[in-house]
């Protein structure tokens, strides 16, 4: 699946004002195929944004985490004067000192997207601050501060609601994905997620991201997005990539009449709680 968070932040990003250029990890060959992306984009900076949303980044974490800290060794090493690099992720809010030690200037705890709209902000006033300067006194990221990781950590924080922008589809080769789904499936899927978070204190699940807050977008965001993906990109199915999908039973309902209005309905899966289904639940689903 395309890399759903980072498109998230990307759409953030240029909303901001800044050119964007993607390199997506999901359809690499291999961590060699990123030096080229950097030296074609030449970037002022540089972030590793981990899909929250897909697990499978979690399961391989001695790996992706070696993945990660070549990328970062090849981003100081190129770009533009040699590019400041942010990480975001489960493992490095978890673990930030592999990723700072391989040359990481900031690692984002949890989500990250206050400290990382800060980072953007202290260089678009001074484009030369020095990099002790530039991550100083900020809150809710770990940096290297005289040889030792200094972190300040503020706890799970609530998902941001800057994060309500349409992602940035565009930036992907929609069609490399198309062509590997039916080779592979006989159909295609695309991503999207309602929401961030989940309520519920289960033991077994890990929560390094968004804690137990949960935030939801609204329905008619939803329908409109998923209307644009079945107009624009014609998928043959989607994955709701929430915790838990719906949760209220008015929000799935308001979601099916705006779809239904604006023939937008495309077949997805969801995961929930089997206790959430009730007859009205099931129903509006």
């Amino acid at each position: 699946y395309p890399p759903l968070a980072m498109i998230q932040v990307a759409a953030l990003l240029r909303q901001m004002g800044h050119e964007i250029s993607l390199f997506d990890a999901m359809l690499a060959e291999g961590v060699e195929d990123y030096a080229a992306s950097v030296d074609a984009a030449a970037p002022d900076v540089v972030v590793i944004y981990e899909d929250s949303f897909n697990y499978l980044t979690k399961m391989c974490l001695s790996r992706m985490r070696e993945a990660a800290c070549q990328m970062i060794g090849e981003a100081r090493a190129r770009g533009a004067r040699g590019a400041r690099v942010i990480v975001a992720g489960s493992d490095a809010s978890d673990q930030p000192d592999a990723f700072l030690a391989a040359g990481a200037h900031a690692v984002l705890i949890g989500e990250g997207i206050a400290a990382l709209i800060e980072l953007v902000q202290r260089l678009e006033r001074n484009p030369q601050i020095e990099s002790a300067e530039w991550v100083a006194g900020m809150t809710g990221i770990a940096t290297v501060v005289s040889e030792q990781t200094h972190v300040t950590r503020i706890g799970a924080m609530p998902p941001d609601a800057r994060l309500t922008l349409r992602p940035a589809w565009d930036l992907l080769d929609i069609e490399r994905y198309r062509k590997l789904w039916h080779e592979r499936h006989g159909y295609f899927s695309l991503n999207m997620a309602a929401s961030r978070g989940c309520p519920f204190r289960c033991n077994w699940c890990a929560k390094p991201i968004w804690g137990n807050h949960y935030k939801q977008r609204s329905a008619q965001d939803m329908a409109a997005e998923m209307t644009y993906l079945k107009q624009t990109f014609r998928p043959d199915h989607i994955w709701m990539a929430d915790d838990i999908f719906g949760f209220h039973v008015d929000w799935v309902t308001e979601f099916a009449e705006h779809l239904t209005a604006a023939d937008g309905s495309v077949p997805f899966t969801i995961q929930t709680r089997a206790d959430l289904i009730s007859e009205r639940m099931a129903n509006a689903l």
